[in-house]
């Protein structure tokens, strides 16, 4: 097994909720695949897991910034 090799931290969109302070059912509609942009993520059968340190999530957090006027 190679040691080089990173695992990514998951994280379950109830987490993730928690940590933006979200409903978990605005995540659930933007990890669907007919969204626009979806939330880049895991999908292990049933299951959906986010990496939390993805610079794919960070910069779709970062397309979402609002502009200061």
């Amino acid at each position: 097994m190679n040691s080089e090799t990173s695992v990514p931290a998951l994280v379950t969109l109830k987490e993730l909720a928690e940590r933006w302070n979200l409903p978990i059912s605005w995540l659930k509609e933007y990890c669907r695949t007919r969204c626009s942009d979806p939330i880049p993520c895991y999908r292990l059968g049933r299951y959906v897991r986010l990496d939390i340190n993805d610079p794919a999530l960070s910069a779709w957090l970062a397309r979402r910034k609002a502009v200061q006027r």
